[in-house]
C-alpha cells in the first residue's frame, strides 16, 4: 500500500508491460535487441583487429503507462 516507491524494471518483456498496464509497475528500460547484438559484435571484430575505438550504444527509452502501447506487441 506505499506510494513512496518507484518500482521500475530493466529490459521489457510482456510479463513488465501487463505490470505497467494493470498499475503493478512504474516503467520498464528498453534498448533496440538488434542495434544493440550487432554493436556487441563490432566492438569484438575492432579489438580483434587492434583497432581503439569510441562506441556509444543506442539511446534507452522509458515505457511507461503513457506510452506501453507503442511498444506493444512484446517481443518475448
Amino acid at each position: 500500500g506505499r506510494d513512496d516507491i518507484i518500482l521500475v524494471g530493466a529490459g521489457n518483456s510482456k510479463i513488465g508491460m501487463d505490470a505497467i498496464k494493470s498499475g503493478e509497475a512504474n516503467a520498464l528500460t528498453w534498448q533496440d535487441p538488434e542495434i544493440t547484438g550487432g554493436l556487441n559484435m563490432k566492438v569484438a571484430v575492432d579489438w580483434m583487429n587492434h583497432l581503439g575505438n569510441s562506441y556509444y550504444v543506442h539511446p534507452v527509452e522509458i515505457i511507461t503507462i503513457e506510452n506501453v502501447e507503442n511498444f506493444l506487441p512484446a517481443s518475448w
